[in-house]
């Protein structure tokens, strides 16, 4: 409901230093983005987001994602931790 009220809430509770790398994942200009997401007690969560496109006849019919909280740092992406040690060290 609360994103029915405010439908930039996503958004507001991204977390700053994360969201070009957010943007870059809804851009389709990376598949993976590791992002902290802020809590209502101003706490974060690490969550690892995925994103697949899926396109008929040249055509974008869907995009298919999933997410998934993570361990917080140092482990915080698991599987794809090279990239996010990446995304870690361009953040300002």
């Amino acid at each position: 409901s609360d994103f029915l009220a405010n439908p930039a809430l996503l958004f507001d509770i991204l977390h700053p230093q994360d969201r070009g790398d957010y943007f870059s994942l809804l851009a389709g200009d990376v598949s993976m983005a590791c992002v902290r997401w802020l809590r209502r007690d101003g706490s974060s969560v690490w969550c690892e987001h995925t994103l697949t496109p899926r396109w008929e006849a040249g055509q974008l019919v869907a995009v298919e994602g999933v997410a998934a909280q993570v361990a917080p740092p140092p482990g915080r992406c698991g599987r794809v931790r090279p990239v996010c040690e990446r995304l870690v060290e361009r953040a300002p």
